[in-house]
């Protein structure tokens, strides 16, 4: 079934896990996904499985947010589905204890910049480019 038969896909994180599982099911749909993450040869792997492309993209990083879109409008003309998937625990990240009484502060705003702010500006730029399109 191609529910998502020619719809641009753009899914944070997908290089594993969660993110690279909804990539091969949006692919296998009908879209065409833009992988996006950190981890490029991983990212990079997950795209040409699945015949999507890929974009190098920080979720903590406004400019990178601004560039992926900007690269988006211009390949693609919009965007029809954000999938704001990525996310960190902090446990994997050499970030030290994650547990109230000993975690750093350092450490808890590194989780959430990526938790929170990563989805807080994937919505901010890619809502406005896909409200452009309907």
């Amino acid at each position: 079934m191609a529910r998502l038969q020619d719809k641009i896909a753009l899914i944070t994180g997908a290089s594993r896990g969660i993110g690279a599982a909804t990539a091969r099911l949006f692919a296998d749909a009908g879209a065409h996904v833009i992988v996006t993450d950190i981890m490029v040869a991983e990212g990079e792997a997950v795209a040409q499985e699945i015949g999507g492309s890929f974009l190098l993209l920080d979720v903590r990083n406004e400019s990178h947010w601004q560039q992926a879109m900007d690269h988006i409008l211009k390949t693609h003309k919009r965007l029809d589905i954000l999938f704001n998937n990525a996310g960190v625990t902090g446990f994997h990240e050499d970030l030290g204890p994650q547990d109230p009484e000993h975690i750093s502060l350092d450490a808890w705003h590194q989780v959430h910049h990526v938790n929170l702010d990563g989805v807080f500006l994937g919505c901010k730029y890619a809502l406005s480019l896909m409200r452009k399109h309907g």
